[in-house]
């Protein structure tokens, strides 16, 4: 397999070789290949370690007796390379505990994601934000077909 792949490095320098590339403008190439590929896969990774965090998130507000639909969150990564995190949190109000809990969550978060997964979150910020939770409706909306359910008389009907 080791024979193969280096025949076929040989025969992809050769070709270069035969469309006029100086071995220097074939290795730059090759160089410049390596480096893109480098980078899609540390964007993948930091994806994926984003999407762990998010799930530490929701683990730790779930702890703190924090219902899903009274918070919206974000992770941002502190560059490519690196397992550094920053949480955006977004709640709708006061968690019951007040400061000591927000303080104990955002211990829970970062202890969580390093035993875990070995990904460090070196920041939480909160925000009281109404406004950006206020799209779904307080009291559910009735059904046309659920308010006529007791006003049709089926006797009638025949």
């Amino acid at each position: 397999m080791v024979k193969s792949q280096a025949s076929g490095g040989l025969k992809a320098l050769f070709r270069r070789l035969v469309a006029g590339e100086s071995p220097k403008e074939s290795a730059s190439k090759v160089e410049r290949e390596k480096e893109r590929a480098r980078r899609a896969m540390a964007a993948q990774t930091m994806h994926e370690n984003r999407m762990l965090i998010g799930k530490v998130v929701k683990d730790s507000l779930l702890v703190a007796e924090m219902l899903s639909g009274s918070y919206k969150f974000k992770v941002l990564s502190h560059g490519l390379e690196e397992n550094r995190f920053s949480v955006l949190l977004d709640i709708s109000q006061p968690p019951r505990g007040g400061e000591e809990q927000q303080l104990e969550s955002e211990i829970m978060i970062a202890n969580l994601a390093r035993n875990r997964y070995g990904l460090e979150v070196v920041s939480v910020y909160w925000r009281m934000s109404k406004s950006a939770l206020m799209k779904r409706p307080a009291a559910p909306v009735p059904r046309p077909a659920d308010a006529l359910l007791g006003q049709t008389d089926y006797a009638d009907l025949s």
